[in-house]
């Protein structure tokens, strides 16, 4: 009897496991290999003069992403966690009051891994090493940082057009 518990134990972990490789499902033996590619994509709508920017990422919960949005005499920043691979820096305004109609950039970045904490450089790797893609960028000592440049307009009427 001890014998066929535990062949019916190793068949329905079997049978278990065929059923999870044939819905497309991880096991443990699908491990990632580093580095990845980033994955950064950033959203601005504007609505009534106010600019929302909407991030998503595959970096690591956690690491702080600084939004800045740059315009003729307008500057504004935001930094936000990301949180379930989304960060919602903003909303973006002129003191409370719509941004003036406009060209605008904003700039999507993250600090250097050194000034990171501990967590968020075992996730991402010694100087992003983990990581893979277009938006690095590498300061005059070697170390890399994530930044993102996108633009968007807000018309007279204070949305995009």
């Amino acid at each position: 009897m001890k014998i066929t518990k535990k062949l019916s134990a190793i068949v329905i972990t079997l049978i278990s496991l065929a059923m999870l490789s044939a819905c497309g499902q991880e096991t443990p033996a699908d491990i990632l290999e580093y580095p990845i590619d980033l994955i950064l994509e950033v959203e601005v709508e504007v609505a009534d003069g106010f600019a929302f920017t909407s991030i998503r990422s595959n970096l690591p919960n956690g690491i702080s992403l600084m939004a800045t949005v740059v315009g003729d005499n307008y500057i504004g920043q935001d930094s936000e966690e990301l949180s379930g691979g989304m960060a919602l820096p903003g909303p973006f305004s002129s003191g409370g009051d719509p941004l003036p109609p406009g060209d605008y950039t904003i700039r999507i970045t993250t600090g250097v891994s050194e000034v990171l904490t501990e967590e968020i450089r075992a996730a991402i790797g010694d100087n992003y090493s983990n990581y893979r893609g277009e938006y690095f960028k590498e300061n005059d000592i070697g170390q890399r940082s994530i930044s993102y440049l996108t633009s968007f307009k807000v018309d007279v009427g204070g949305d995009i057009p």
